[in-house]
């Protein structure tokens, strides 16, 4: 598979303590932590590897919302499969962190049901 060849999942797992799936299908690298999924989609521009990341963050709560967020990447050109998984790791951990920090950041909603 092509995501398997240059991004090393089980190094991918072990960047993010907490995970509870780290998959692959086709190109997309699919990854579920406690209060994300992501989904990202590994392509070739030129000599550069491009990753799309998808993201659906879960709000801990129990009226918790939902939020997706989505960027891209350049992965390190010529890197090895563990490089490419310690980058991966890298945007999701800077992405869960900003969750949380917009999550203490927020200012509650008052109403009816809140």
């Amino acid at each position: 598979m092509y995501c398997t060849a240059i991004a090393d999942l089980a190094a991918l797992g072990r960047r993010l303590p907490d995970y509870l799936r780290v998959t692959c299908t086709d190109r997309t690298v699919l990854v579920d932590v406690p209060e994300a999924e992501f989904r990202i989609r590994i392509t070739r521009a030129g000599a550069d590897r491009i990753a799309k990341f998808s993201a659906i963050f879960r709000e801990d709560a129990p009226a918790g919302g939902t939020w997706w967020a989505e960027w891209t990447a350049t992965l390190p050109t010529g890197a090895l499969a563990a490089e490419v998984s310690e980058a991966l790791a890298a945007h999701i951990t800077r992405q869960r962190r900003r969750f949380t920090r917009l999550l203490l950041e927020a200012t509650p909603v008052s109403g009816p049901g809140r």
